[in-house]
């Protein structure tokens, strides 16, 4: 589980730590501090748009348009989703 926050005007989110995401990865977001736009609890998918090693978007569609984040999010949490059943990968970072 990772902090973040986002700012309303990029609908950019900005983890504290390298996050680890790929574009496609399904993930979660919750406690969520402002950041209207956003459901905490609902699977997103991350996209490619704004993807850094701190910096990600978030779509309700995989490979879809990036989600309107309509205030800035102060603060949060946000995780991989797996599919309940399924294997998730080995992966180096982001775990």
């Amino acid at each position: 589980m990772r902090a973040i926050t986002a700012v309303a005007a990029t609908d950019v989110l900005t983890c504290e730590v390298v996050h680890g995401f790929s574009a496609g990865d399904r993930v979660k977001v919750q406690n969520l501090i402002g950041g209207a736009g956003l459901a905490a609890g609902t699977v997103y998918y991350v996209i490619a748009a704004g993807l850094g090693e701190f910096t990600f978007k978030l779509s309700a569609t995989k490979g879809g348009a990036a989600k309107d984040i309509t205030t800035n999010l102060t603060g949060g949490y946000v995780y991989r989703y797996v599919v309940p059943g399924k294997r998730m990968a080995r992966r180096s970072a982001g775990n």
